[in-house]
């Protein structure tokens, strides 16, 4: 029953990301759309609702995988047409960020078990499409302030969800209902905030426009 409610809750937060860009435009907004898509999708597969057992977990985490290398395309690519810097305070502490998880993820590893888990390196290289996503958002949220600025929080809590995901996979935590009900409290807020706080090109349009269209009183 929970994996119903979960890929539910998945698919309203593709259906608000394609009403939002339906409505409001913005090449932002598009690439989030799309990868919030491929996130349902990836969605599908990981909670099981297919009835694939663990061979849904590869497809589950390759589109996953093209979600994170969407989110960081657009990001990237937001920020060099707004002429943010790259290497900005958020850049660094996003990488900051990853290295720390990737480190902390190893010690607990070895520290509940004393060897390397089997799926140990495909999670550390999992890790470098979610620390590429993060270190995008982090410099962007940061360069442009305003809403863009809640995109930090996001991938903080996006990167949360991913490391508690991990955990039971390193055989560090053992899986249950409530402890996946936890991941998503982490993993829905931070989809959310990604759909409504990226830049939207076609509102600040507008706004130009309307501000032009005002009559001028002498």
């Amino acid at each position: 029953m929970i994996q119903y409610i979960k890929v539910t809750i998945s698919l309203i937060l593709s259906l608000l990301a394609i009403c939002l860009y339906l409505k409001l435009g913005g090449v932002e907004r598009k690439y989030c759309m799309v990868g919030m898509m491929l996130s349902t999708a990836g969605d599908v597969f990981m909670t099981d609702v297919l009835k694939l057992g663990s061979i849904g977990t590869y497809p589950g985490a390759a589109f996953f995988i093209l979600a994170h290398i969407v989110y960081a395309c657009c990001f990237f690519r937001a920020g060099k047409k707004y002429g943010i810097t790259l290497k900005n305070k958020g850049f660094y502490a996003g990488i900051l960020m990853a290295v720390s998880a990737a480190g902390l993820l190893t010690v607990l590893m070895f520290l509940k078990t004393g060897t390397m888990q089997p799926m140990y390196l495909p999670l550390l290289l999992y890790l470098v499409f979610i620390g590429i996503n993060l270190v995008s958002q982090f410099s962007f949220g940061y360069g442009k302030r305003g809403w863009c600025i809640f995109l930090i929080p996001a991938m903080t809590l996006f990167l949360i969800s991913d490391f508690l995901v991990f955990l039971p996979m390193l055989s560090v935590l053992p899986e249950s209902v409530g402890y996946n009900i936890l991941i998503w409290v982490f993993y829905v807020p931070a989809q959310l905030l990604i759909i409504l706080c990226n830049t939207d090109d076609r509102i600040s349009q507008r706004r130009l426009e309307k501000t032009d269209q005002r009559p001028v009183h002498r």
